[in-house]
């Protein structure tokens, strides 16, 4: 995913900044598992993965209806 993409979808799903949202940055953008961004940031595995899920899932939607 594109840095652009990733703030934009952030925003929509009011994924504030914080150190979950730098998680889910580091895994949609750059790459990484949800384990090398959890030992990154310092917040849960599954925080991560909950906004991983949101983000893919308002792409998904938004590329549903584009």
């Amino acid at each position: 995913m594109r840095p652009d993409q990733f703030t934009a979808l952030a925003s929509l799903t009011s994924l504030r900044d914080s150190s979950t949202r730098r998680g889910a940055w580091l895994v949609l953008v750059e790459g990484a598992t949800q384990t090398e961004a959890t030992q990154a940031v310092g917040v849960s595995q599954q925080a991560i993965s909950k906004a991983v899920k949101r983000i893919r899932e308002a792409k998904r939607l938004a590329l549903k209806v584009y």
